[in-house]
């Protein structure tokens, strides 16, 4: 449905909510499971152990796997398959960890396998944020980029985001476009993957 919410939407100015061993799929929506920030007062939701995927019509509307946006959260041994829009999209997150996850594209054209773009809504802020030993594979179908860094990977933009770790991530496969694309950021490391 165009401009439809997610299929999940959890978060909110809530701390320690579990989202846990759920196979979901098909949202008719921008994205499959959503944590949101609430009024920036979101902490600690864990994703964990969760089947998502597929996500969106590769000729239609396009879907994310997981959106997340709480602070100091887990985003952990998530598998997500057949994303279209972003595998996995981190809106900065600040102080949340998002590792061990696999996104692989099948039999859909994934645009990122995991995002970290968008500017708002802590702007630009992922001081803290640390996406490390994931796993993105461009399987069957096209990844355009692997891990996509920065609001000027997508588009023509000024702004600039901030403070976040990138490291010890995989990102293979035989249809992938870019493994790694950064613009737009400062103080961000981006090492060993």
């Amino acid at each position: 449905i165009a401009n439809g919410s997610a299929l999940i939407e959890i978060g909110g100015p809530v701390s320690d909510q579990l989202v846990q061993y759920v196979h979901s799929f098909e949202p008719r929506g921008w994205s499959t499971l959503h944590v949101s920030e609430g009024a920036l007062n979101c902490s600690g939701v864990d994703v964990l152990n969760n089947d998502v995927g597929p996500s969106g019509e590769p000729r239609g509307e396009w879907a994310d796997g997981i959106s997340y946006a709480c602070t100091n959260g887990l985003v952990a041994n998530n598998l997500v398959t057949d994303a279209t829009d972003g595998g996995i999209v981190v809106f900065q997150a600040p102080g949340s960890t998002i590792e061990h996850n696999t996104v692989v594209a099948m039999t859909r054209t994934l645009m990122g396998g995991i995002n970290m773009v968008d500017y708002a809504p802590y702007s630009g802020n992922y001081s803290g944020t640390t996406v490390t030993n994931n796993v993105i594979d461009a399987q069957g179908a096209m990844i355009k980029v692997g891990l996509a860094i920065g609001p000027a990977v997508w588009a023509n933009s000024t702004k600039v985001v901030y403070g976040g770790t990138v490291t010890n991530n995989l990102i293979k496969g035989n249809y992938l476009g870019y493994a790694v694309a950064v613009s737009g950021v400062k103080t961000f490391t981006v090492t060993n993957n």
